[in-house]
């Protein structure tokens, strides 16, 4: 679930940096997002949106790079986890000006007082608890929600779809 919450944390900064049409963001505004990446651990959303990634792209490098050994494998494998980090740090850094042009300075400083006050480190300490209990939730919703896609494709295009029947639980 972790991941989820990064990949939103992400598409929130890209969604800013897209915007574009927002003048520069002043030194003090940049200075106040890097305190609030660093208090919120954007980085490590940002590591674990990329560690979705990163298997697809080991595996193609591998497809293309059959004559690779198992030790030459672990090495490529051990590259790209330390690509990942690198990268994520490089992506936060990027993206600090495209989310403080959406802020006022004054917003941003409240928004660094809530994450680095106590309120702010408990949410981002109690975190990973309440992505496990949704990532729990989310699971004991999926037969629903694949029986629903199924009836409502079905109504979509007249077919009749075999039910899906819920994953054994442990």
């Amino acid at each position: 679930m972790r991941p989820i919450l990064g990949t939103l944390a992400l598409a929130l900064a890209v969604t800013f940096a897209a915007s574009g049409a927002l003048a520069a963001p002043s030194a003090q505004a940049v200075e106040l997002t890097r305190r609030y990446f660093a208090a919120s651990q954007m980085d490590e959303k940002v590591r674990l949106s990329l560690k979705g990634v990163t298997p697809s792209l080991l595996a193609q490098m591998i497809r293309k790079n059959p004559q690779l050994t198992q030790p030459q494998r672990a090495k490529l494998k051990e590259a790209a986890l330390e690509a990942e980090q690198d990268t994520a740090k490089k992506m936060v850094e990027r993206l600090a000006p495209a989310f403080a042009e959406n802020f006022t300075e004054a917003e941003l400083t409240q928004i660094v007082a809530f994450y680095e006050g106590p309120a702010g480190r408990a949410l981002i300490g109690k975190t990973p608890v309440f992505a496990a209990q949704m990532d729990t939730a989310f699971r004991s919703l999926a037969p629903e929600m694949l029986a629903d896609i199924n009836a409502r494709f079905c109504a979509k295009v007249g077919c009749k779809v075999a039910p899906t029947s819920p994953p054994a639980r442990p």
